[in-house]
């Protein structure tokens, strides 16, 4: 028996648009009610398969500093406004997004333009402003910004000469209150302040070991990277800012500051064996990595 064929076109078979780039695909086959009309970058394997459509396109075409290796880069909002923060060759520069232009916010600062000083940030609100704090591994004094794109950033001594200001390798804002992580202590200013770390208090965790990094592993949680191990951080709000620090891990600390991340409710870092994971803040660390 013969068959009767009927040609169609792509669109009608609810397939990839092609037609269309990817930051406007308001409909794929340009048909609402099409079976995958709300996906997004994907292409057709066979029949009834897909898989992720792999590219980029590129967020801006201008460098931040010629042909020099970047140091750091985070997003800030301000005002509803997102803005793109880059530390590059000893340089703090923002992205501004309609001329494609990087605009220079060092201004009196001097941070080190090695490759390999890596810049981590923190953020803090103040109430007033989303602040960005910096810091590179102790290497330079740490930094903030108050957000503004006319504004230069300065050193975190300018906003307060009490706050620690040598061998800074972590920042973080924790129920309101700013941490900040040196070799050798664990300050906490003052409760929804930037400007008075004096009216806060240290808090006492390791005291035989240098400090590493600090990081957020969930809103009640701060793990404090030391040198031979990691502690975890809590605060017991019923009673005033009392701080609890307890340990984790004593036997595998982490190697690599870069390393650490957090996802899906583990905080994973790479230690002298390989990646470890922390699911539960009472520890100890799980090794995730290949004997």
């Amino acid at each position: 028996m013969a068959r009767r064929r009927r040609p169609f076109r792509m669109e009608d078979w609810r397939g990839e648009n092609n037609i269309d780039p990817l930051t406007d695909q308001d409909v794929f086959g340009r048909r609402r009610g099409a079976k995958v009309y709300r996906a997004r970058n994907y292409h057709w394997i066979g029949a009834g398969r897909a898989r992720k459509r792999y590219g980029y396109d590129e967020f801006s075409t201008t460098a931040i500093s010629g042909a020099n290796a970047g140091q750091g880069v985070v997003t800030h909002s301000r005002l509803g406004v997102r803005q793109l923060l880059a530390a590059c060759n000893g340089q703090l520069r923002v992205l501004v997004e309609s001329s494609g232009a990087w605009t220079n916010l060092t201004g009196s600062l001097s941070l080190s333009a090695s490759a390999n000083v890596m810049t981590k940030f923190g953020f803090f609100n103040d109430g007033t402003s989303l602040w960005v704090l910096g810091s590179n591994g102790g290497t330079n004094p740490p930094w903030v910004w108050n957000g503004s794109a006319s504004s230069n950033a300065v050193s975190f001594s300018t906003l307060d000469p009490n706050a620690p200001s040598t061998n800074v390798v972590g920042f973080l804002e924790f129920h309101g209150y700013p941490l900040m992580l040196t070799y050798d202590d664990l300050p906490a200013g003052e409760y929804g302040r930037l400007d008075n770390f004096i009216g806060g208090e240290k808090i006492d965790a390791n005291r035989g070991s240098l400090g590493f990094a600090l990081h957020k592993h969930s809103k009640d949680v701060v793990l404090i990277f030391y040198e031979d191990g990691v502690y975890r951080l809590g605060l017991n709000a019923l009673q005033g800012s009392t701080w609890i620090a307890l340990p984790v891990e004593d036997s595998e600390p982490c190697v690599a500051r870069d390393s650490i991340i957090t996802k899906d409710g583990g905080t994973y870092y790479a230690g002298d064996r390989g990646m470890h994971r922390i699911v539960r803040p009472g520890g100890p660390s799980e090794y995730v990595g290949r004997e």
